[in-house]
């Protein structure tokens, strides 16, 4: 059972669950840090023995330890549970919650991102990571939050109700033999620096006018772009540095032009809040590379890339070496691509997110706006009808008024049969999340089908796939 005690504060109720043999489910607690990350570095190096000496993971304790000790955006040490063997006096098991906002085509959205999942080995197979993740999506929802997101281990999560339904990673590389040199004459239209704290609001609006590109998007308050640029260890492995483009005058004899010193994109380098060591070598990874309106994406791709591979870059070691690959890991779509397609030409694997969406039809409800818009611009603007998804145990009943959504509604039993359009599995919040389209969905499942061409032509108008890049708060 789950009981009520005060916590170390005395204003914050702490929930603890005996869970047996003397193991306690219990909220972690500022004193908790250092033995959280020793568990998280121990557990990791016997799942993977071949990376080498627990001494490789100990990003994943400064991690642990920076979320618990620093000041965060959006969580505290209360945010992270774990389970204590009371009888011996340790912590065998841990996960935490990073509470977010993501934006579904700009309608603000509570996310809860799962991380640091880490069990002793002794302790595996006792179902302690379920016990967790069971708490964790119950306070999750407590805080208003519609989805649960993790990045994580292969197959893992999908016995918790988790699917992977959007894309993370994947991109292109450059290697600096292939970065060409400015014109003969010509001069770096930009600049580059590392931001401080006064550039922040630029770097926001240029983030916002970015995410329309985007499905989903992570919005970031100012305490969460000033985490970015200071608030993590200089030792963490997620400490990403943010670099400036400023533009500059093309002519330093001439007077200062308008417009210079003007913040019109930014890169930041590194992890980029996604886990993970960085490349070995002279590798830049780039997460996030974003221009201002009216910039030229190929101008400002190539001046980064530039300043990427020549000496004492701004981002780069003290010795300031040059880098000899740059990674844009920028998702499987984005314009720098197409901007330097002959100097961005090999691709970078990418992988996915795993998410968990418990409530479609509040989710539905929240993102009406969305969707009604989306059948304004339609082939089947201004319909109205029913429509009936069965996912095989449940399912959903939309009703659509005159290209309005008057109701989203659960359907407990949902025969096939019934239906007008089947999706197995957790496949319809791929199709949601705009990860897969209907064909793909159908093309890779024989159980995904669609069996009258009105209800195909509303799905397509309502679900249309787009890609997303999500740079999240870590």
């Amino acid at each position: 059972m789950e009981t009520m005690t005060a916590s170390a504060g005395g204003s914050v109720a702490d929930a603890s669950e005996d869970l047996g043999d003397g193991l306690l489910l219990r909220r972690a607690r500022l004193h908790d840090a250092a033995a959280v990350a020793a568990l998280l570095v121990g557990a990791h190096a016997a799942a993977a023995p071949a990376a080498g000496a627990a001494a490789d993971l100990d990003w994943i304790g400064i991690w642990a330890r920076d979320l618990m000790e620093r000041p965060h955006p959006t969580m505290t040490a209360g945010d992270v549970v774990v389970v204590e063997d009371t009888g011996a006096g340790r912590l065998v098991s841990t996960l935490n919650l990073i509470p977010q906002t993501w934006a579904y085509a700009g309608v603000p959205l509570g996310v809860g991102r799962v991380e640091l999942v880490g069990t002793d080995p002794a302790y595996q197979g006792r179902g302690l990571v379920r016990r967790q993740l069971e708490l964790v999506h119950r306070r999750s929802a407590a805080r208003g939050h519609l989805l649960q997101v993790i990045s994580g281990i292969p197959g893992y999560y999908h016995q918790f109700g988790y699917t992977y339904a959007l894309a993370a990673g994947g991109g292109r590389t450059a290697w600096r033999a292939h970065v060409p040199a400015p014109a003969p004459g010509a001069a770096e239209p930009f600049r580059l620096r590392l931001a401080g704290a006064a550039d922040l609001a630029a770097l926001d609006e240029i983030e916002q006018h970015a995410a329309a590109r985007s499905r989903l998007a992570c919005v970031r308050d100012h305490a969460a772009w000033r985490y970015e640029l200071d608030g993590r260890s200089a030792a963490s492995a997620l400490h990403s540095p943010l670099l400036l483009l400023e533009a500059v005058g093309h002519d330093a004899r001439a007077p200062r032009p308008a417009g210079e010193g003007r913040i019109v994109g930014f890169a930041v380098l590194g992890n980029g809040g996604f886990p993970g060591t960085p490349p070995a070598g002279p590798i830049a990874r780039v997460r996030r590379f974003e221009v201002a309106p009216g910039v030229s994406w190929r101008a400002a791709t190539l001046c980064l890339l530039r300043h990427l591979t020549r000496p004492r870059c701004a981002a780069a070691p003290a010795a300031g070496p040059a880098y000899e690959e740059v990674r844009l890991a920028l998702g499987e779509d984005h314009p720098a691509y197409a901007a330097a397609p002959g100097v961005l030409a090999q691709p970078l694997a990418g992988s996915a997110w795993y998410v968990r969406g418990p409530d479609l039809p509040a989710l539905l409800r929240r993102v009406r706006s969305v969707l009604e818009a989306r059948l304004a611009a339609s082939l089947v603007a201004g319909y109205t009808g029913r429509l009936s998804l069965s996912f095989y145990r449940d399912g959903l009943r939309l009703r659509l008024e005159r290209g309005h959504l008057a109701a989203a509604e659960a359907w407990p039993r949902a025969p096939f049969r019934a239906a007008d359009a089947c999706f197995p599995d957790l496949t319809f919040l791929q199709l949601l999340m705009g990860y897969r389209s209907l064909d793909e969905l159908e093309d890779v499942s024989p159980d995904c089908r669609v069996s009258q061409p009105e209800a195909r032509l509303v799905l397509n108008a309502l679900f249309p796939k787009q890609p997303s890049a999500v740079w999240p708060i870590a």
